[in-house]
């Protein structure tokens, strides 16, 4: 019991200590199964229906076990004449068995006594017991082929048996052989059961260790299995925050960009003024040269008036090189001050600082759990080793001195005795073969030579006669010798396999009164409890009725009790999430200069319309068309108004070539920068049309993204520490289902030791000897069944082969009288009616 109870103790321990475990991470083996060394013995061949006609008449003659176990208790507790008082109950209660027991000795006594009166009439002197006389009409009736035939089969009869007793003596032997190496291999399974069940425990613990060891590199690395979930919860927070500064970053890199071009375009269109004025400026000076003289010119009004309005049509207006473009340059500078990607980058930097705070605020947490867990962890190693290897020795040390024990009783009593009882057996078979030969050989000697004449009858006839009975006078001598082995045998086997092996076996009464015995003596365990458990191979947990003293369920529930208290310190525990600022002081400044620049007040459209209109303020297709109109018209001028009109209209063309010229190459490219400056100005002016708004939506999702971390943060956190708690109780109840199940069905599941050790003792002990001796015995009865019969028939078969006399016709009767009782005919009878016939 107290090895029972240190077991418990560790199976219950290990459930104790089986908290804080992540099984969703984790998977469970399959515990070591231990090796068993397995051997089958041969059943005796042919003698299966034999043992089954013993069992037979074994459960007619005595009364279930049930019946008598009310009987069998008192009589344990009785004392004296109490004793005796039971013991009459029980022979009245088996009524078949003591008058198969009356009968065995009557049997005894009077084949002892008729066989003691032949012998002594067959013996005397003057032949007392009667001469071998017979009629004529007596040797030819029907009576010695009635007799021949009855003593054949009684004979045949008896051979069967005789067999039958061969064939079991043969069996014996061989049991009485393997029967010690058989129950020495049960023994050894039996150890390797005892050994296999602390590995299994170990396993079972060692896979806590397992878990432990997880469970504490997760507490090492929190920042991690924590801090991560935490940082990427925010980071989701922080969607919002970053697309607005994303929309930001994109307002500013066009509205810097566009500006840093409009500017670029303004000083373009500066220099291109210059150079367009400048090359006017060229060509004014040749037309004034070339044509303010020319007589032509000055002959045709419009060549004259082209020459006149030559600097005011070829003169730009001063527009454009008036653009001032200060403003913009400073919108732009406030604009750049402000970086949003930097901004970006500061927040991911302050959410990747979380996972390092809940390391540093859950130190003292982490540290406290991962101690109680190494704790746990020992205890449950030094418990687990209560069944220590000493106690295992010790079994190893029981067991073999009971092995040895058996080899003991093997070499110094069975081996000795066997050869006694082999020879036993095999006289006793002999004998009976011997009677049953006699009687056989008798009769066919008989039969070869007989004469009705009993004087006639030759030697081979008399030969028969004379073995017939010899075999009667063996079956005489030897039939109380057997009868007294039988009573003996069927005594000692038949309770043996009524009260032994049947109790032992389905539905086990024997286990359950024993178990009421035992009860009186205060045993907890249940011997019925443990037999069938192991039967169905249910656990060492349940097999010993542990779950009577210890609830599982309870226990169950107060280890999620603990681990609801374990983890509540996680639940509970505070990350500070004030050193996190994503909206600072110069962030919040460099937004509020953004809406100083006062661009949302300013008209950036003026300086593309002022690029426009200075060059639009000469028209150098419209005078060039001038300059060809006039060239036609001096060249239609004739003498004597205009002479050699020719060359001056040839001068006209090649001036409008020039204006052409520069028109191309100079007017338009600068038409095409206009238009792209007020591109460049049309997206500064969308960009920052909602400037302030734009400045006051980043600064409230800012301020709101901060707060949450501040306010929201601390809930999110207890959230993730609530889910990190529920995961680590749902981990707990999942290695509670495995654990109790391994406590329920496997811990040292016992079927193999119901078939390896328990059905082997049984199967050899019942199914192999006890069987075996019931078909001995019954095999013995048998052939007493029909020895005495046989006997009878033999005696008076033998008169009808054996020499005699015969006599008259007219005496017959009253010799046929005499020959039904020549055992008891006074002489003086005899020879009375020997001299009246004569």
């Amino acid at each position: 019991m107290k090895n029972i109870m240190i077991l418990t103790m560790v199976l219950c321990l290990f459930l104790c200590c089986g908290h804080i475990v992540d099984a969703k991470n984790l998977t469970f083996g399959q515990l070591p199964m231990p090796q068993y060394n397995i051997t089958t013995t041969p059943g005796p061949a042919g003698l299966t229906g034999l043992y089954a006609m013993s069992v037979g008449f074994v459960n007619s003659v005595f009364v279930p076990f049930t019946d008598v176990t009310d009987i069998l208790l008192d009589m344990l507790d009785a004392t004296g004449n109490g004793i005796l008082a039971n013991a009459i109950k029980l022979l009245t209660l088996n009524l078949i068995y003591t008058v198969c027991m009356a009968f065995g000795v009557l049997f005894i006594v009077l084949v002892v006594l008729g066989g003691f009166f032949m012998c002594c009439c067959r013996s005397c002197w003057g032949n007392c017991g009667g001469e071998y006389v017979q009629s004529l009409a007596r040797a030819e009736s029907k009576w010695r082929a009635f007799m021949t035939a009855a003593l054949t089969i009684f004979s045949i009869l008896m051979i069967v048996p005789c067999v039958f007793v061969f064939l079991t003596n043969d069996w014996l032997g061989v049991i009485t052989k393997t029967a010690p190496d058989t129950l020495k291999l049960s023994l050894d399974n039996l150890l390797v059961y005892a050994d296999n069940v602390p590995r299994q425990i170990n396993y079972t613990t060692g896979e806590f260790s397992q878990v432990n060891n997880t469970i504490i590199s997760q507490l090492d690395s929190i920042d991690t299995t924590l801090g991560i979930p935490i940082r990427d919860r925010f980071r989701v927070m922080a969607k919002p925050t970053i697309t607005q500064l994303n929309f930001v970053d994109e307002v500013l890199n066009t509205t810097v960009t566009a500006g840093n071009e409009s500017k670029a375009l303004v000083n373009t269109l500066k220099n291109g003024s210059s150079s367009l004025q400048a090359e006017l400026g060229t060509v004014t000076t040749n037309i004034k040269a070339d044509l303010g003289s020319d007589t032509n010119c000055n002959a045709v009004a419009a060549c004259q008036l082209l020459v006149t309005n030559v600097d005011s049509d070829l003169q730009l207006n001063t527009n454009i090189d008036n653009i001032n473009v200060t403003d913009l340059d400073a919108v732009i500078n406030d604009l750049a001050e402000f970086d949003a990607q930097a901004e970006i980058v500061h927040i991911n930097d302050e959410l990747d600082d979380i996972p390092q705070i809940v390391a540093n605020d859950s130190g003292n947490v982490t540290q406290d759990m991962t101690q109680e867990l190494k704790d746990i962890e020992l205890e449950l190693k030094s418990m687990s080793e209560a069944i220590s290897p000493k106690m295992l020795d010790n079994l190893h040390d029981g067991v073999r001195d009971f092995q040895s024990t058996i080899d003991t009783v093997y070499t110094d009593y069975v081996s000795e005795y066997e050869w006694w009882r082999s020879i036993v057996c095999l006289v006793a078979a002999g004998v009976i073969m011997l009677i049953c030969v006699f009687y056989l050989l008798g009769i066919l000697m008989g039969h070869r030579s007989y004469n009705p004449h009993p004087e006639e009858r030759g030697k081979t006839s008399n030969a028969g006669g004379k073995l017939l009975m010899i075999g009667a006078g063996l079956s005489l001598i030897s039939a109380w010798v057997f009868m007294i082995v039988v009573m003996a045998m069927f005594s000692v086997g038949g309770h043996a396999e009524r009260y032994g092996c049947q109790a032992v076996r389905t539905p086990y009464e024997g286990f359950e009164f024993a178990d009421k015995v035992l009860e009186k003596q205060n045993f907890e365990i249940k011997l019925y409890d443990v037999v069938t458990s192991c039967e169905e191979d249910q656990a060492l947990f349940l097999t010993l009725s542990l779950d009577k003293t210890y609830d599982l369920e309870e226990i169950a529930k107060n280890i999620t009790r603990d681990v609801q208290n374990s983890t509540g310190k996680l639940k509970d525990m505070t990350i500070n999430l004030t050193s996190i600022e994503v909206y600072n002081t110069k962030t919040e400044q460099d937004l509020n200069d953004m809406k100083a620049t006062g661009v949302e007040n300013m008209d950036l459209l003026k300086i593309g319309r002022d690029a426009e209109s200075g060059l639009n303020s000469v028209d150098l297709v419209a005078y060039s068309q001038k300059l060809k109109d006039a060239a036609t018209a001096v060249n239609s001028c004739t003498p004597p108004t205009c002479t050699n009109a020719t060359a001056t209209a040839a001068k006209l063309n090649g001036f409008a070539d020039d204006i052409d010229a520069i028109e191309s190459s100079r007017k338009e490219p600068m038409a095409q920068q206009v238009t792209d400056l007020n591109a460049r100005l049309t997206i500064i002016v969308n960009r920052t049309t909602n400037i302030n708004a734009t400045v006051d939506e980043t600064k409230r999702v800012l301020s709101e993204f901060d707060a949450a971390i501040q306010v929201v943060g601390p809930v999110q956190v207890s959230e993730q520490l609530q889910v990190m708690g529920d995961d680590m109780e749902q981990t707990v109840d999942t290695y509670l289902v495995w654990s109790m199940k391994q406590i329920r069905d496997n811990i040292g599941a016992c079927r193999s030791v119901y078939d390896l050790v328990y059905s082997q003792w049984v199967t050899t002990g019942c199914t192999e000897f006890v069987n075996t001796l019931g078909g001995l015995w019954f095999s013995l009865g048998w052939c007493l069944f029909f020895i005495m019969p046989s006997a009878i028939f033999a005696l008076k078969l033998a008169k009808f082969y054996v020499r005699g006399e015969t006599v008259g016709s007219d005496g017959e009767e009253f010799m046929e009288d005499v020959e039904m009782h020549e055992y008891t005919v006074l002489p003086q009878q005899k020879s009375y009616h020997t001299a009246r016939y004569r």
